[in-house]
């Protein structure tokens, strides 16, 4: 396979690999249309990186998972860096029937250049449902306050839905994740 000759080649390299990992497996993902499965990328790379590595293929808790996206004929490789989804890092207390990802309002806030805001910013999300956007902001305000001063209360986030159940929900998860004092959450219509 290609795969094959750019490991031999030296041009494709998996450092946590030749480093001495113990176990690894492979995750495909695609987008377009291919004459392959996900499943058969996954197949026939951890095949590749078994053989030119000597690492054993493990499904189940390997110590590092390699990505493939595959997009178009592109192909990007790489490494998990975290064990655990990011799209799961946080711990809700109310999710809504049609939630955002965590890890997908983080790049919005990043794409929209949101995550460094002034002092007495305020963002407002119109259609709130668990808060997701909001509680993100401010949990990326949280982390970039300098000199180790609480300065998140200099900010404010107004969430507002339709629902009432989204509304309280979305104030136990601003609890929940101490943002509460900063988060603002209204039961109203975005009319």
């Amino acid at each position: 396979s290609e795969m094959t000759t750019m490991l031999q080649e030296g041009t494709l390299t998996v450092l946590r690999l030749a480093a001495g990992a113990k176990s690894f497996r492979t995750s495909c993902e695609r987008s377009g249309k291919h004459d392959f499965s996900s499943q058969e990328v996954e197949y026939e790379a951890g095949g590749a990186l078994q053989e030119f590595y000597g690492t054993k293929c493990r499904m189940k808790k390997p110590e590092v998972t390699v990505r493939l996206c595959v997009i178009g004929e592109t192909v990007v490789v790489g490494t998990q860096l975290h064990e655990d989804d990011l799209a799961k890092r946080r711990k809700y207390k109310f999710v809504n029937r049609v939630t955002l990802k965590s890890n997908l309002a983080a790049c919005m806030l990043r794409k929209a250049n949101l995550l460094n805001p002034r002092p007495g910013a305020r963002l407002l999300d119109m259609f709130c449902g668990s808060g997701t956007v909001l509680l993100e902001w401010a949990d990326s305000i949280r982390h970039t306050t300098q000199g180790g001063s609480d300065q998140t209360t200099a900010f404010e986030a107004v969430g507002i839905d339709v629902s009432l159940g989204a509304v309280q929900g979305a104030r136990a998860n601003a609890e929940a994740e101490g943002a509460g004092t900063y988060c603002n959450f209204i039961k109203c219509d975005a009319k």
